[in-house]
């Protein structure tokens, strides 16, 4: 009598890490094996473009926070604040290629804000005073940030 896996008992998952594992089944034998996710992405490709977007808003010496996140980048990101006006979104695998593409709209009219890929994990966020050009704190509000990677 062949036996089946308890449905009840297998975890849901929304989103996967990297280093998470896939199986699968040799139908000759039946054995399993598994391969992680960041392997399984780099021999089949990742099928389309990678997202992140969310609104970023940043207070005081805060780090950003995210509301509103969308993220099938496949790993997490972590936003954190490095000196006044100056923070990083640093993702916890190595996925910024040269074919990654970031947008950020600040809405604050006295205010700019811009963001680029600074390493394969961690791209660069800086607000600016628009009449000094110096860092300036407590710019973003309800922010547009997303990034997209292109397979």
């Amino acid at each position: 009598m062949s036996k089946k896996l308890n449905d009840a008992s297998i975890e849901t998952v929304t989103s996967l890490t990297t280093s998470r594992y896939l199986n699968s089944i040799d139908p000759s034998t039946g054995e399993i094996d598994k391969i992680t996710v960041a392997n399984f992405i780099t021999q089949v490709g990742s099928g389309g473009i990678l997202t992140y977007a969310a609104q970023l808003t940043q207070a005081s010496t805060g780090d950003p926070t995210a509301a509103g996140t969308t993220n099938n980048l496949g790993t997490t990101l972590t936003l954190a604040r490095t000196t006044n006006g100056q923070y990083t979104a640093t993702a916890g695998a190595a996925i910024f290629t040269n074919k990654t593409i970031v947008f950020i709209q600040n809405v604050f009219g006295t205010r700019i804000a811009t963001a680029q890929v600074t390493s394969s994990t961690v791209i660069s966020i800086k607000t600016y005073n628009a009449g000094t050009f110096s860092g300036e704190d407590d710019s973003l509000l309800d922010s547009s940030f997303k990034i997209e990677i292109y397979p």
